[in-house]
């Protein structure tokens, strides 16, 4: 008797144990959630040259990764643009509320379907199959292909201020060739300069504190005049602002200087590594829906 009451007894705990698993397994169960970092992307064309999207998500298995198993299409306003070659990586990028999110990097050759500058804004990324359908806003994205002239510099780095607590790109210096005499627009996307408050032979840090700035961060683009370039050093301040706050982190650059186009190609501005967390004011969220 005592044998078959232990019997039951240990099969009782079993259960319970097993329905306390499963409990908590249901528990841990979270939503499945995507998020973007909306960008400027700026490229000068050349053959070999990749874009690189970066989708967040708290899968670490996410259906986003079986490039053989989709289709991943870039819509731009009344267009799309099948995409093909697709290399997928994932890493561990950041917790958030006390959850894991990995970020997903989509490398993908640059589009090519114009011998023309290609610009495409306000562009998002469907990942669809079968299945699933993932819609992710990506921003702005600017391939420049026209017979722009290289820029002749011998320095240049990046400058950024925290805004709103998110790091962003607002400006950089660069020293110029002697041979440039009026400087009439700059362009990197939608982002410009406030020519009128470029600084000569001024030399910043790298990182400036937002509440200094001159000029508004964010505003729509006046119409100014051309600055000349006339520093004793050669020296520039160029700022930076945005009619609409995306991040900026590698760019080319167009320059109009002196009536002829000049550019700079893929110049890492922002070196620091991109989290998700850092940027919760900016971040999207993607549209994740089942078939």
């Amino acid at each position: 008797m005592r044998k078959l009451i232990f019997g039951m007894a240990i099969a009782l705990i079993a259960v319970l144990t097993v329905i306390l698993l499963i409990s908590k397994g249901r528990s841990t169960i979270t939503e499945e959630l995507y998020y973007t970092i909306p960008k400027i992307y700026s490229y000068f064309y050349t053959q070999d040259k990749k874009m690189n999207f970066n989708i967040y998500s708290n899968n670490a298995h996410s259906f986003i990764s079986l490039s053989e198993k989709n289709t991943y299409t870039l819509l731009c306003e009344k267009n799309q643009y099948q995409l093909k070659d697709i290399q997928i990586a994932k890493e561990i990028d950041s917790e958030i509320k006390n959850e894991c999110y990995y970020k997903y990097n989509l490398e993908i050759p640059l589009l090519s379907f114009s011998s023309t500058d290609i610009i495409l804004e306000n562009c998002s990324l469907e990942v669809k199959n079968e299945h699933f359908t993932l819609t992710c806003f990506l921003g702005d994205i600017y391939i420049y292909r026209k017979d722009y002239i290289p820029l002749d510099f011998s320095d240049l780095y990046g400058n950024y201020t925290y805004y709103e607590k998110e790091l962003h790109f607002i400006g950089f210096t660069i020293a110029l060739n002697k041979d440039y005499k009026n400087l009439e627009d700059i362009r990197i996307g939608k982002a410009y300069s406030f020519l009128n408050f470029i600084e000569m032979d001024t030399l910043y840090d790298s990182e400036r504190i937002v509440e200094r700035l001159p000029y508004p961060l964010v505003s729509s683009k006046p119409t100014l005049p051309s600055f000349p370039l006339n520093a004793k050093e050669n020296y520039y301040y160029i700022p930076i602002a945005y009619e609409k706050l995306y991040l900026i982190q590698e760019a080319s650059i167009v320059l109009q200087i002196d009536g002829k186009m000049y550019y700079i190609p893929d110049f890492l501005f922002l070196a620091n590594d991109i989290s998700l967390k850092d940027y919760p004011i900016t971040n999207r969220q993607g549209t994740f829906q089942n078939a």
